[in-house]
């Protein structure tokens, strides 16, 4: 876990702020296990995927707050039932995994219920993902994990970016602190729009898919700032539905989480 990150809540307890209750029980591989496979050390650029960054928690809380099925939601930020969700940039899978685990993607009523895990090919990301996902599948054996799947997905690739998306009718699509350089946040914009796009003209339904982003804003001020000129220059918007204030190595910043969408 990379440093200054607090730990998960743990299987079974409360968000002393919200007062929910979520399982936690995945355990992710340990960066020992990550330095004992070369395959995936020779290839990594900074091995920021190896870890869960507290935008991620934050997401998963604010989902697991927000479905349709939690009496306590606020209708204004009601999220629905999805049962077809895509992960961008998993890293290890624990935001997914801890999804599915909580009943995300398990709905037997509806014909196809799917979580896809998604990362770069290039530099042992997806291999990682796939990796824990074996791990939590037959190591800990955790249940609630059979829909789940790891796909590639180069940012960079039209090709491969449409492929994902004709997949599935997505019904939500997640990503958390996925910004590390300004070529990355020129493609997760252009992805993002190309996902969306494709949905729409995919569609038969009334169904929209949609794009919940979880951002650490101040972590890295000039990307803060191209990112909103990313997504404009896409023709995308960004409606903030949370907000947390963190202190992180003595810098402060906030964890946001957006709504993104198509310009209308």
């Amino acid at each position: 876990m990379p440093p200054g990150e607090e730990e998960c809540h743990k299987n079974g307890t409360s968000n002393p702020e919200t007062g929910s209750k979520w399982i936690n029980d995945f355990e992710l591989l340990t960066m020992d296990e990550y330095l004992d496979q070369p395959d995936l050390v020779d290839s990594h650029g900074d091995a920021s995927f190896t870890g869960v960054w507290d935008a991620a928690k934050e997401l998963a809380e604010y989902l697991l707050t927000n479905t349709k099925t939690n009496t306590n939601t606020n209708t204004n930020t009601n999220i629905g039932s999805p049962t077809r969700i895509l992960e961008l940039g998993s890293g290890t899978g624990w935001l997914g995994i801890t999804l599915a685990r909580n009943g995300f993607g398990n709905n037997k009523s509806k014909d196809t219920s799917i979580i896809v895990l998604s990362d770069n090919p290039h530099n042992g990301a997806v291999q990682w993902t796939q990796r824990n996902l074996d791990a939590a599948k037959t190591v800990q054996q955790l249940p609630h994990l059979d829909n789940v799947q790891v796909v590639p997905l180069d940012w960079n690739d039209v090709a491969q970016i449409r492929h994902v998306a004709k997949m599935q009718p997505w019904d939500l699509i997640i990503g958390s602190d996925l910004i590390y350089t300004e070529e990355g946040c020129c493609a997760l914009a252009k992805t993002m729009a190309e996902l969306l796009n494709q949905q729409q003209q995919q569609s038969t339904t009334n169904n929209k898919c949609r794009i919940l982003y979880a951002h650490s804003q101040g972590r890295m001020p000039e990307l803060d700032v191209l990112w909103k000129q990313q997504l404009q220059l896409q023709g995308l918007t960004f409606q903030i539905v949370a907000s947390k204030p963190q202190s992180w190595q003595n810098k402060d910043r906030t964890i946001i989480i957006g709504d993104i969408g198509l310009v209308s």
